[in-house]
């Protein structure tokens, strides 16, 4: 936690900084020893995400790319913002850079700074800066965090061309039906009116209704799901119990499941290689890592492992015991147990999985186009046995 602070200095000259503590205790105990005086100091609220610091992905990895260069130079984290400010050619990213630096100048660290523009900065992106902060090796975090924003850049552009075909084909296909029902449907009525055809225009009605009922059934069934969605992911950020239970499900989901701990075995072993080439000793890695993995009931699995570790229990027991864990962690991280080398095993994991979750994403993408092309063709068969066939009945019948 942070603490804005009044203190008197022993000449009598009072100021005010900020200061992170754990708990207001330490606070009070990092004075001790100094020239300070700690006189009232008040608890900083972390500010709620606004709208307007909301920056674009492409913008986070052009800030990503210019910090890693910046910092491998030798610069510091201020004097990086206060050049990446300077030099940038979009007001966008020179704001965002002039805001971390008076954030940081006030006393606030980087993380918590980036935190501040949270969804922008993901928690893995957020955690890593942590990570990086505390262990002295900042630049090789950006220097990583591009390479891995650059990835999902390419993944994300490989979805969405690969889907802009299919989707427009279902875009358009809702669109004729409203033009259907909102301009074709009021003529037709008038011609049958126009030949006196009662019978007609009672069968046209009656069409026209059941077609529209099943257009309400389905685009109400959509809605539902949209709205338990919400629900659930409101409920899910105030409620841990919640969290853990619905979190813990979405594991247990056939196929989904399995490619969300794809997901996040490949942050959690991204983060662990990381830091173990850090030098930063095994069971302290673990810890951090688990920091970076956003499902609750994951990072419990990983909490219960690090406690049975810490009880004694070999690392490939704990983690076995968790059925999380997809098997080919235990596996490598049992090699790596009889080989000495655990550290080095989360080089391979991360390998494998971010492999896996690149095949996943083009296995999604190539199931994806003929779902919508199905879902396109089924719309226009409704709408031919709800509406044209019977008009054409009709007008066969005049």
């Amino acid at each position: 936690m942070q603490y804005r602070c009044v203190v008197v200095s022993d000449t009598g000259e009072e100021s005010e900084r900020v200061i992170t503590a754990e708990n207001e205790e330490m606070l009070c105990r990092s004075f001790q020893g100094t020239s300070l005086i700690l006189i009232r100091y008040s608890e900083i609220r972390v500010q709620k995400y606004k709208i307007r610091n909301h920056i674009t992905n492409e913008l986070v990895l052009q800030f990503t790319e210019s910090l890693s260069a910046l910092l491998s130079s030798g610069l510091s984290i201020q004097d990086s913002l206060s050049v990446c400010a300077a030099t940038s050619g979009k007001k966008r990213l020179a704001w965002l850079c002039e805001e971390l630096q008076r954030i940081i100048l006030e006393g606030g660290r980087f993380y918590n700074a980036l935190s501040l523009f949270a969804p922008s900065f993901s928690p893995l992106y957020i955690a890593l800066v942590r990570i990086g902060e505390m262990t002295g090796s900042v630049q090789k975090v950006f220097s990583r965090l591009t390479a891995y924003l650059k990835r999902k850049r390419e993944v994300k552009q490989k979805i969405l061309q690969s889907l802009t075909y299919p989707v427009m084909v279902c875009i358009t296909a809702v669109a004729i039906i409203f033009f259907i029902l909102i301009f074709v449907l009021p003529r037709i009525r008038i011609i049958f009116e126009v030949f006196n055809t009662e019978a007609g225009i009672e069968q046209l009605g009656g069409s026209f209704d059941r077609f529209t009922n099943s257009l309400w059934y389905i685009f109400g069934a959509i809605g539902i799901i949209v709205l338990l969605v919400i629900f659930a992911a409101l409920l899910r950020s105030y409620s841990p119990s919640f969290a853990l239970s619905i979190d813990g499900l979405l594991l247990r989901v056939p196929v989904a499941g399995a490619a969300l701990k794809t997901f996040y075995t490949s942050d959690f072993a991204f983060s662990m290689e990381m830091l173990c080439s850090a030098g930063i000793p095994f069971m302290q890695a673990l810890e951090k890592s688990k920091e970076v993995v956003p499902n609750t009931a994951f990072r419990k699995a990983l909490e219960n492992s690090i406690n049975d570790i810490a009880e004694g229990k070999p690392i490939t027991q704990a983690f076995k015991t968790q059925k999380v864990f997809p098997d080919y962690i235990t596996t490598w991280i049992g090699i790596g147990e009889q080989t000495g080398s655990v550290e080095n095993a989360f080089s391979q994991i991360h390998s494998y999985f971010e492999h896996e979750s690149n095949q996943i994403v083009s296995n999604v993408v190539a199931t994806a186009q003929p779902v919508f092309i199905l879902i396109a063709g089924i719309i226009v068969i409704l709408l031919i046995w709800r509406l044209v066939l019977p008009i054409f009945s009709l007008i066969g019948g005049i």
